[in-house]
C-alpha cells in the first residue's frame, strides 16, 4: 500500500470543480492505497473544497493568472508528506478504474514523471503530473510560465537544438509554448511519461454527445473538454477555461453530462 498526496489548486470559481474531481476519484479509485486530498490556494478567494486538507496560500501576482498558478503549484512542492505525489488540476474529473494504482506502478518503473500531455507536446502536464517525493532532491522543478508583464498569453519560440528535440520528444523547429511546466522536459531531460491528449474533434474520443447541436458547441472548442486515453479507455477529462465557466454553468453541465453518460455506458452508474 502507497502514500499518496493528490495536491490541486484553488482559485476564484475552482472550489466546486475540485468536489468534482474528488467525486470522480473517489468512485473508481483501486481502494489499495491512501490518498491525501489536499489543497494550495492561489488568491483571495476564502470558497474552499469541502474534504481537502487547506495546506497554504500565495499571493495573486499582477502578472497572469497562469503564473499565478505556477507559483502555487512551486511552493506546494514545500508541503509534500507522502512518497508518492499527484499534481492536477482541479478542473480534471478521473474516470479509470484504479487509476492511483496506475500511477503508483508506473512510477514504481523508475520513470521520473507520469500524467498527461498539453496538445501537441509530449511530455506530462500540470494538468495532471504525478513523480516520487524523492524527486525533489535530485532536482528542482520550477512550473512557471514565460510570459510578458500583464499579459495572459504566454511566450513562444521554436526549437534549435538537438539536445532540447530530444529532451521534449519533438524536433529541430518544434514549437514550444512557456506555459506552466515548460521547463519540466529540460529538467527531467526528458525522462517522463504521458498519456496523449485526445481532443473532442479526434475521431478516437470517447465522450459522448447528447444531440447534434451539443456536439457542435463543444467541437468549436475542442480543447476544452479533452480526454486522455490509458489501455483504450478515458483516465481522466478536463474543463479546460473553468475559470470563465462555473462548474453550474452552460459548458459546466454539458461536461458533466457527457462524463455521466460515459460512466453509465462503461460501469453502469451516475455520478
Amino acid at each position: 500500500m502507497a502514500n499518496i498526496d493528490l495536491i490541486t489548486y484553488i482559485a476564484e470559481g475552482s472550489a466546486p470543480y475540485a468536489e468534482f474531481l474528488k467525486k470522480t476519484a473517489k468512485a473508481f479509485r483501486s481502494g489499495k492505497h491512501t490518498i491525501n486530498w489536499r489543497f494550495m490556494v492561489s488568491g483571495n478567494t476564502n470558497i474552499f473544497p469541502q474534504g481537502f486538507e487547506y495546506i497554504g496560500r500565495t499571493k495573486q501576482e499582477r502578472i497572469s493568472s497562469s503564473y499565478n498558478h505556477s507559483i502555487a503549484v512551486n511552493k506546494s512542492l514545500e508541503y509534500i508528506k507522502s512518497e508518492y505525489v499527484v499534481i492536477i488540476d482541479a478542473d480534471i474529473a478521473l474516470l479509470y478504474r484504479g487509476w492511483d494504482d496506475v500511477i503508483v506502478n508506473e512510477l514504481d518503473t523508475g520513470v521520473s514523471c507520469f500524467g498527461f500531455n498539453r496538445p501537441r507536446e509530449n511530455f506530462p502536464s500540470v494538468f495532471l503530473f504525478s513523480f516520487k517525493k524523492d524527486l525533489l532532491n535530485k532536482v528542482v522543478l520550477d512550473f512557471r510560465p514565460k510570459v510578458s508583464l500583464n499579459e495572459e498569453s504566454v511566450n513562444r519560440y521554436y526549437i534549435d537544438s538537438e539536445a532540447e528535440a530530444k529532451y521534449r520528444h519533438s524536433h529541430i523547429k518544434g514549437l514550444v509554448k512557456c506555459d506552466t511546466g515548460w521547463k519540466l522536459p529540460m529538467i527531467l531531460k526528458g525522462d517522463g511519461k504521458c498519456m496523449d491528449c485526445v481532443l473532442s474533434k479526434n475521431p478516437l474520443h470517447q465522450l459522448p454527445f447528447s444531440s447534434a447541436g451539443q456536439k457542435r458547441i463543444c467541437l468549436k472548442k475542442s480543447e476544452h473538454m479533452c480526454e486522455w486515453h490509458y489501455n483504450g479507455k478515458i483516465f481522466g477529462t478536463h474543463k479546460q477555461a473553468s475559470r470563465a465557466h462555473r462548474i453550474d454553468g452552460f459548458y459546466g453541465r454539458i461536461w458533466r453530462k457527457r462524463i455521466n453518460m460515459y460512466i453509465k455506458n462503461e460501469y453502469g452508474f451516475t455520478l
